[in-house]
């Protein structure tokens, strides 16, 4: 069994749900192609056309006319997706939108003060609910020219404020620790570049009047998280030849794949262009029969954090002990992944190890078991348990719980194994 074909993802999902939520205070219709299915995706646009914004779906096509808010009557249920609830916070504080923001059991238990404090500093009477969801929005006064530093590596946590600064806000100056995704600066500056002045870890927001912000049109690169699993498929299926095309390659994005090249997978980059200062291209992966391990320092895992569960199963294959450092935040994910990769893998006969927030994988050439394992009813641990069933030749399940990340995973996976 191998890996062998052309394929095409569906959009990034971070900067679609970033591109849709600025095309909703733009000024006319955007457009945002090449938008996933995703339920993550979809509680956005929910999200969005509950406050009164008019989004028109063809086939995976999005027609946005942006500046046609109202409060909303009801509460804006964001689902499974923490990026929409916290995005969306800050967004609808900056449109002074009443309202309460909602999520499911899991996005209910998951850490929402990281956004409420920094939010009510610079000035916005924003409640959640004992450090959770629900969200209460009630009052918008925000301060002039403040500084909100950022201490958790959080790329949700800096698109919430910048979008809680960009219409009302002066001189607002956001400071991060970790370099994190950068997709809603890169965005706004291809629309607006007078809005973002940045420096390093150092972002300031400038007023900008409201009839500067016109509508516009992006063309979606592919996921590439979603492109992670069929990267480590083909990386593990000596023989395998598969290629990605216009793929996502936002430096801040590439941890993952820089990681596998370390250890020894044959990856390539090729046909580089440039959109919306987004770097996009195209994978080639060539199957290998030896990986060596690696040691994956903290600061690394800004860039691969969504990658880390199927990275920790590549590990699992290596010739020798790889330590991966700085896993707090997978903690206050869709499930406590930390926690998960260290069952899920235990149960496959891998020898792994958690101190504190580092784990220490021991690989061998053959897992000896894939089935019957509990996926937390989390999305990534489920393709990576996916993948695993595949290397071992096994029955490859697909729990219903992919579908907020990736409806697309089974039928492409099915197309490219041979």
């Amino acid at each position: 069994m191998r890996i062998s074909g052309n394929i095409y993802l569906k959009g990034d999902k971070s900067i679609t749900h970033r591109a849709i939520m600025l095309a909703s205070i733009c000024n006319g219709e955007s457009m945002v192609n090449n938008v996933p299915h995703s339920e993550d995706i979809l509680s956005t646009i929910n999200a969005l056309s509950i406050c009164g914004i008019k989004i028109k779906n063809k086939n995976g096509n999005l027609s946005i006319i942006g500046n046609t808010f109202k409060h909303p009557s009801i509460d804006i249920d964001c689902g499974n997706s923490g990026t929409s609830m916290r995005l969306m916070t800050g967004l609808l504080s900056s449109k002074k939108i009443r309202c309460r923001l909602i999520g499911d059991k899991s996005l209910s238990s998951r850490p929402m003060d990281r956004i409420v404090n920094p939010m009510r500093e610079l000035g916005f009477d924003v409640l959640s609910t004992q450090g959770c969801a629900p969200i209460q929005l009630q009052s918008f006064e925000i301060q002039k020219d403040k500084e909100i530093h950022i201490s958790i590596p959080s790329a949700q946590v800096k698109s919430a404020l910048i979008f809680s600064s960009l219409i009302e806000g002066n001189n607002i100056k956001i400071s991060e620790k970790y370099k994190t995704r950068d997709h809603l600066e890169r965005l706004i500056d291809s629309i607006n570049y007078r809005v973002l002045k940045i420096s390093n870890n150092e972002i300031t927001i400038n007023h900008t009047a409201e009839q500067a912000w016109k509508g516009f049109e992006i063309n979606l690169p592919g996921d590439i998280s979603s492109a992670s699993y069929f990267i480590a498929a083909a990386t593990l299926l000596p023989g395998s030849e598969l290629v990605i095309n216009n793929v996502l390659l936002n430096n801040r994005r590439l941890g993952f794949i820089k990681s596998l090249i370390k250890m020894g997978a044959n990856i390539l980059i090729s046909d580089e262009v440039y959109r919306h200062n987004e770097r996009i291209g195209k994978l080639t992966i060539i199957g290998v029969k030896k990986l060596v391990p690696i040691n994956v320092p903290s600061e690394n895992i800004p860039s691969m954090v969504d990658e880390v569960p199927i990275l920790s199963l590549v590990c699992s294959y290596a010739s020798g002990t790889s330590i991966i450092s700085g896993l707090d935040e997978l903690r206050y994910k869709e499930s406590d992944r930390l926690e998960g990769i260290l069952n899920i893998l235990t149960s496959m006969g891998v020898d792994i190890k958690i101190s504190g927030s580092d784990i220490a994988i021991s690989g061998k050439n053959k897992l000896y078991n894939t089935t019957n394992l509990n996926n937390y009813d989390d999305h990534r641990l489920a393709m990576m348990i996916s993948i695993a069933q595949l290397i071992a030749r096994g029955r490859i399940e697909y729990p219903d719980c992919i579908n907020i990340s990736f409806p697309d995973f089974k039928e492409l996976l099915n197309k490219v194994i041979i």
